[in-house]
């Protein structure tokens, strides 16, 4: 992942050990390849191993299968302190290059330029509560970018996210007639699934690091 580094950014960097930098982008990459090899495994994880597959991809299609298979207090916890990471690297990535991080995800998706300004026009209105409602890494990084304290930050984030979680395991519970048949299906079939699926993320990074490639470098 590149940084981005517009002169606009400068004046916040300057004081920025740069291990602190490092840091930051190290716990993206690792971050990003946890959820990859999360998702590549979800059929073999959701049976053998649920919670481990939550620690390395806590999307919320894999809080649904494993509602259930595991206690929801456990679901929880893990869940949020997982996500909450997230939230963390989106938030250092806003506090270490303010608006500059926002213009460089305009930069890199500008289909999705009306939704982020939008997003940022709703942040200077309700600030946390809003990012409480929906604690998401794009919304931390405007957080991170406003200078929100770091303690009312990760407050809103944890209760938003565990918030979220709780919901989506009682939306799992729910639909459980749903997904038994499901899970029955990738028990039988367990090998076969995870490499099918492995091949498809495989498939899916592929296109996604030939697109960047192809990308031209003032726009990376």
């Amino acid at each position: 992942m590149n940084a981005p580094e517009p002169s606009s950014a400068l004046t916040r960097l300057a004081g920025v050990p740069p291990r602190v930098r490092h840091a930051l982008f190290g716990l993206i990459a690792v971050l990003t390849a946890a959820n990859v090899i999360g998702t590549a495994l979800s059929p073999y994880l959701v049976l053998e191993h649920p919670l481990l597959l939550i620690a390395l991809s806590p999307d919320g299609r894999h809080v649904v299968l494993v509602a259930g298979a595991v206690p929801t207090t456990w679901l929880v916890v893990l869940g949020t302190a997982r996500r909450f990471l997230a939230l963390v690297a989106g938030f250092g990535l806003g506090a270490l290059y303010g608006d500059a991080a926002v213009t460089w995800a305009e930069q890199r998706v500008p289909r999705l330029t009306r939704v982020i300004r939008f997003i940022e026009r709703l942040f200077e209105r309700f600030g946390l509560f809003l990012f409480a409602l929906a604690p998401l890494p794009g919304i931390a990084v405007l957080a991170g970018a406003a200078r929100t304290r770091f303690v009312l930050f990760a407050l809103a984030g944890v209760l938003g996210q565990a918030a979220w979680i709780r919901l989506t395991v009682e939306f799992g519970e729910a639909v459980s007639a749903w997904t038994q048949p499901i899970l029955a299906f990738v028990s039988r079939h367990v090998v076969a699934t995870t490499v099918v699926v492995a091949a498809l993320v495989a498939l899916q990074q592929w296109v996604a690091h030939s697109k960047r490639s192809a990308r031209p470098k003032d726009d990376a």
